[in-house]
């Protein structure tokens, strides 16, 4: 029970955000975080997947967790090499965009989660996008 107390908290946190912009998908950095060529022209960005997170994938030297390759795997397949729409609803501490993804109208973000390549994550910054969690 006390998870779903932080759930419905996290989810009630109101978040500003700004209007969609359609990119192309091209690179998956790992299950959360990927690099968007946008559609209009202008410079790429990278993209942190909003209110989830996955296990991290082995980078400078250190090595990942389980199922982080699995993870950046899923995502690939569900999106590389796509347009996407994105919406931008915050910058990280490492000055990545925090966005939700959509393809044809499905939540990228809320997919990873439901299909376990991904957990909710109210990370300062990454927060759960409101109402969303277990809605199809």
């Amino acid at each position: 029970m006390p998870i779903a107390l932080l759930l419905i908290f996290l989810f009630s946190i109101p978040t500003v955000a700004s209007p969609p912009t359609t990119g192309k998908v091209t690179q998956v950095k790992d299950g959360d975080t990927v690099v968007i060529s946008p559609i209009e022209g202008g410079q790429f960005f990278i993209c942190r997947l909003y209110g989830i997170d996955d296990p991290e994938t082995p980078k400078n030297g250190k090595s990942g967790q389980p199922y982080g390759e699995e993870s950046t795997k899923e995502l690939k397949k569900l999106i590389l090499g796509q347009e996407v729409s994105i919406e931008i609803r915050d910058r990280d501490k490492y000055n990545r965009e925090v966005c939700v993804i959509r393809k044809d109208g499905k939540d990228i973000n809320l997919e990873m989660i439901n299909r376990g390549a991904a957990w909710a994550c109210g990370c300062r910054g990454v927060l759960s996008h409101q109402g969303s969690l277990g809605k199809k």
